[in-house]
């Protein structure tokens, strides 16, 4: 992920949530992400630290 990488940023946001990586508890307190607060796919994000449904995962079998 480098500078600018809005989307990559969000998947790895993403992925960590799933994985249940304790630092994302910070996420709605971080002042670096702010700016990205109001972005659809971070309040979705920040739905699922607060028990809402998880995004659908790809499960292959």
């Amino acid at each position: 992920m480098r500078c600018g990488d809005l989307e990559g940023g969000f998947d790895a946001l993403e992925q960590s949530i799933k994985d249940q990586v304790l630092g994302c508890v910070w996420l709605k307190n971080t002042p670096e992400l702010a700016a990205m607060q109001n972005h659809p796919r971070m309040k979705k994000l920040l739905q699922m630290l607060d028990g809402g449904k998880p995004l659908a995962t790809n499960t292959k079998n």
